[in-house]
């Protein structure tokens, strides 16, 4: 006689138990080999024991790990498919997890955040967004995942949904970050800042965390904007470790947004918020090759002299313009940066001529960084009588020198992660 046949006796465990919740829950399910589906279980005649040992197949039933489920959440418009194994995680994740702020998803060691952008390039499938590394010791995978998810069974299992917020749509987009031991939802946090900032900063996608409904929409994505064409994007490490997250979520907060003069204002920020390192650095460098002299040995008031001068000139840097101007010429290449760089900036305009002169792009930084003190002031300082200092951008130019800045807020940030963490200075 025909019968269902099981690759593993735990593969059957995970079907009957799948079967048993959605029957709970109301959720409608096929089998891709089975035309039956979960309210013929309520059915006093047939139980899922029935369900799994029936005979009256014309032939042999294979079920294993590839065999597909085709799951119908209540109020939910259309079906979505997913292995058995990927339905039994969501449902024990969303068992034993819960949602916090209406985006977030959390149990211990999975977290999926609601997530909103550039939805278009994320939902391919052939493009691989996903990294695994070790966070703080521990290894993490963070992955896009699109429709189905916990989040969905979790509101079928709280019962907050109805027709006009159903528990899943077909253009649900979720981070999720799966950790192999506990963490705090503070860590997960931290990693998210550092995926989203990755991905904008490798491959121009901007997404952001944002509150899940259903009445979302979203402007078509051009996927040609992307830096790699293809299916093999590859993402680098994500940045963690001292200092590292503030910046993360002020360069973040410019995602999507279209606001010229607060992009500006925050991609300065992170300029001055890594100022202090840079400062602090160059000071080191410069009074420690003083204490290597021979004089050091026999030190007199000329010595001494210069060491405090030495450090007047140091403390100079601490002023907001010579602060920025220190930074830029220390963390920034004006490779990178002289395709984007705005038309007002005449300095990067020569420079494309004679890339090879180390004079010319010392320059270029110098006028830069000028630009950045003088139109920060511009924007923060927004009264009738402000005095321009003759560096600031055009208005017509902002665009351009935002899209610049973010370049450059870039830039600081990766070299600031470079440093060791004992000589951050937050």
């Amino acid at each position: 006689m025909a019968q269902i046949i099981f690759s593993s006796e735990e593969l059957k465990r995970r079907l009957l138990e799948v079967v048993r919740r959605c029957t709970e829950h109301e959720i409608d399910f096929f089998l891709d080999e089975i035309d039956l589906d979960s309210r013929e279980l309520d059915d006093e005649t047939i139980s899922s024991g029935d369900f799994l040992n029936n005979v009256d197949y014309e032939e042999d039933v294979l079920i294993n790990e590839d065999t597909v489920l085709k799951i119908g959440l209540p109020r939910a418009t259309e079906y979505h498919f997913a292995s058995i194994d990927g339905v039994y995680e969501m449902i024990e994740l969303a068992i034993h997890g819960k949602i916090e702020d209406n985006f977030r998803f959390l149990s211990p060691c999975t977290v999926l955040y609601h997530v909103a952008g550039d939805h278009i390039l994320l939902q391919e499938e052939k493009i691989d967004f996903s990294i695994s590394q070790t966070w703080e010791g521990i290894e993490i995978n963070v992955i896009p995942v699109k429709g189905l998810s916990s989040y969905g069974f979790k509101l079928v299992m709280d019962g907050t949904y109805d027709k006009y917020f159903p528990p899943v749509e077909s253009y649900d987009l979720f981070i999720k970050i799966k950790a192999k031991e506990e963490l705090k939802p503070a860590v997960f946090d931290d990693i998210i800042q550092a995926y989203i900032f990755e991905l904008q900063n490798s491959h121009a996608i901007d997404i952001r965390i944002e509150t899940r409904l259903t009445n979302v929409s979203y402007d078509d994505v051009d996927t040609e904007t992307c830096n790699t064409v293809g299916d093999n994007l590859r993402l680098r490490p994500l940045l963690n470790g001292k200092g590292i997250t503030p910046l993360l979520k002020i360069y973040n907060s410019c995602n999507n947004i279209e606001d010229n003069e607060f992009r500006i204002l925050n991609y300065t920020k992170i300029i001055e918020y890594v100022s202090q390192t840079v400062i602090n650095k160059e000071m080191l460098d410069s009074i420690l090759k003083k204490l290597y002299s021979p004089k050091v040995l026999q030190p007199d008031a000329t010595y001494i002299l210069e060491l405090e001068r030495l450090y007047d000139e140091h403390r100079n840097n601490k002023k907001d313009n010579q602060a920025i101007s220190l930074t830029v010429g220390t963390c920034c290449d004006t490779i990178e940066l002289i395709e984007i760089a705005p038309k007002y900036l005449k300095k990067f305009s020569e420079f494309k001529k004679q890339k090879d002169s180390k004079d010319l792009r010392s320059q270029c930084l110098d006028e830069l960084a000028g630009a950045i003190s003088d139109t920060r002031n511009m924007i923060a300082h927004a009264k009738t009588n402000y005095r321009m200092k003759g560096k600031e951008c055009p208005k017509d130019q902002l665009g351009d020198f935002a899209t610049c800045l973010k370049m450059v807020a870039s830039q600081v940030i990766h070299w600031f992660a470079r440093q060791h963490e004992d000589s951050r200075i937050i």
